[in-house]
């Protein structure tokens, strides 16, 4: 179930900016804007996105502009959320849009700070719409899973749907933290069906040599 309201974590290590951000999304209809000043290791912000209730991430590009505190760039920290959560909504928001885009593995999710100018807001409409498809996705994701496993528990599943099967399986773990272990499950029944195998191989063996051995 899509949640009303959703909370966009926006990174900067200017106060200016951040403050100009919180009034830019202040407001807003459906965001709730979280401003924060990036800590010294990239580690320390990725466990915030991981762990806490964060539906999009807004990360300047230049984290280590102002002042000694940060020592990585904001792609890098897009990178690892989509690393861990795959298709999570992300951007980078940045007055160096050129450097940006050069820097960056993707183009897709770099934005010019000058759209904080736009009084219809059009670029929060863009990240509201960005959420509302990951979770749409999501969904989308659990409802195939369930069919594909019934349908794998009736042994009714094709070698492509078991495949799938097993993407959506990593997808969902890493989406919305939950084990499925379905991965699990079909790995432990291929080695079965090799173990199978391999003892009437053994048993087709010994009726040979048994054979060979009264002659």
């Amino acid at each position: 179930m899509i949640k009303n309201t959703f909370t966009v974590l926006f990174i900067d290590e200017d106060k200016s900016e951040r403050y100009k951000f919180q009034e830019y999304a202040e407001n807003f209809e459906e965001i709730n804007a979280e401003v924060i000043a990036p800590p010294e290791k990239i580690n320390e912000i990725i466990q915030r996105i991981m762990e806490g209730d964060i539906d999009a991430v807004i990360s300047d590009f230049d984290l280590k502009d102002k002042g000694d505190s940060a020592t990585y760039f904001g792609d890098e920290v897009i990178e690892i959320v989509l690393e861990n959560k795959p298709d999570f909504p992300v951007f980078i928001f940045t007055s160096v849009e050129p450097q940006a885009l050069e820097h960056s593995q993707s183009v897709h999710y770099v934005y010019d700070k000058k759209l904080m100018n736009d009084k219809e807001k059009t670029f929060l409409s863009k990240v509201l719409k960005e959420i509302k498809n990951y979770y749409e996705r999501i969904e989308k994701w659990k409802n195939d899973f369930a069919k594909l496993k019934l349908k794998k528990i009736k042994n009714k599943i094709s070698a492509k749907e078991e495949e799938y099967l097993i993407e959506l399986d990593s997808l969902l773990e890493k989406s919305i933290n939950q084990k499925t272990s379905i991965a699990t499950q079909i790995k432990s029944d291929q080695k079965e069906t090799l173990e199978t195998l391999i003892k009437k191989t053994d048993e087709i063996l010994e009726e040979v040599k048994s054979k060979l051995n009264k002659k």
